[in-house]
């Protein structure tokens, strides 16, 4: 959850020309899973 309101952070007012963020993590147990966010610009 954290980094996915880094990555809403940086789209939304750090650098509004980012439109696609990748977000990934590990686990203990060695899992890995990620995920992209894409910001849609308002009409």
């Amino acid at each position: 959850p954290v980094m996915l309101g880094v990555a809403l952070h940086r789209a939304r007012w750090r650098e509004p020309a980012a439109r696609r963020t990748l977000i990934y993590g590990s686990g203990d147990g060695g899992r890995v899973g990620a995920c992209v966010v894409e910001m849609i610009p308002k009409s």
